[in-house]
């Protein structure tokens, strides 16, 4: 019996010292902070968490892709995690997403990143349509994908070490951790291109991650990349409204209006934008 004890012991020191090492590992001398503040909804579902992230900077649109996640996660019963501070001083905040994966991952079979520009269109479709096979990661192409392949905005992650070892490799790479060239999605793309040995499953983005231009009524997730502040407001309240989540009383109707949708400002001639 004593045996058998100190064998548990000498394992349990083991294993504690090969997740520290892969926690310093991972950080490689950046300093992360606030991990332990965010908000979930108390749902349980060990099989899909989701979780977003924003800060107060982008605080005026992002209120509205939260509420937004906060009814399809309820309709759907899914855990969700919301982080709102500054996590690494060091690092562009898109690379937040990258450390708040690797923190969350264990926690749940397959966990799902939302960036706080993306909202459910069509909360009827579950995340589980899309993972299938035995892949580690599903993603959707970008809209330019001769400079990246996929897009990091909307992303599915298999618990397991290979993604593990994955993010710890985009984490690691030698190069500044800033925005676009060197954001999250491009080191990514580049990391996997490179050859590491992640099975990435890509669909085309109406999968779940539409572009505003390819956008077509009844997919599920739009992803108001690369659209002002303004814009992004006025399209989320639009289809919150639609899925009666009370955000406005401002009368909205002009997401059908595909030149509207399409715009990077607001600066078409629909009644809606010229009273924003």
């Amino acid at each position: 019996m004593k045996i058998l004890l100190i064998l548990f012991l000498v394992l349990f020191i083991l294993l504690f010292m090969y997740n520290r090492n892969n926690i310093e590992n991972f950080e490689n001398n950046y300093v992360i902070n606030n991990l332990n503040n965010y908000w979930d909804n108390g749902i349980e579902n060990k099989n899909i968490g989701i979780v977003t992230q924003f800060t107060k900077e982008i605080y005026d649109y992002s209120k509205y892709s939260l509420q937004n996640l906060k009814y399809y996660c309820k309709k759907q019963r899914y855990k969700l995690y919301v982080f709102n501070d500054h996590l690494c001083k060091q690092v562009h905040p898109c690379w937040y997403k990258i450390i708040l994966i690797n923190h969350l991952l264990s926690r749940h079979k397959y966990l799902v990143w939302i960036d706080s520009d993306a909202i459910i269109t069509n909360p009827q479709i579950r995340f589980e349509k899309f993972i299938v096979g035995n892949y580690d990661m599903y993603a959707c192409k970008d809209i330019s994908p001769k400079r990246t392949y996929f897009n990091s905005g909307v992303m599915i992650f298999r618990n397991n070490q290979t993604t593990k070892n994955y993010l710890n490799s985009v984490w690691n790479y030698e190069g500044p951790h800033g925005y676009t060239p060197y954001g999250d999605q491009d080191i990514l793309n580049m990391i996997y291109k490179q050859g590491f040995p992640i099975n990435i499953k890509v669909y085309n983005m109406n999968a779940f991650n539409s572009h505003p231009r390819k956008f077509k009524i009844n997919d599920f997730i739009l992803h108001l990349m690369v659209r002002d502040k303004n814009k992004r407001i006025q399209i989320m309240r639009e289809f919150n409204k639609l899925l009666n989540i009370d955000n406005s009383n401002i009368e909205i109707s002009c997401i059908n209006d595909r030149k509207c949708l399409a715009e990077h400002k607001i600066n078409c001639e629909c009644q809606t934008c010229k009273n924003l």
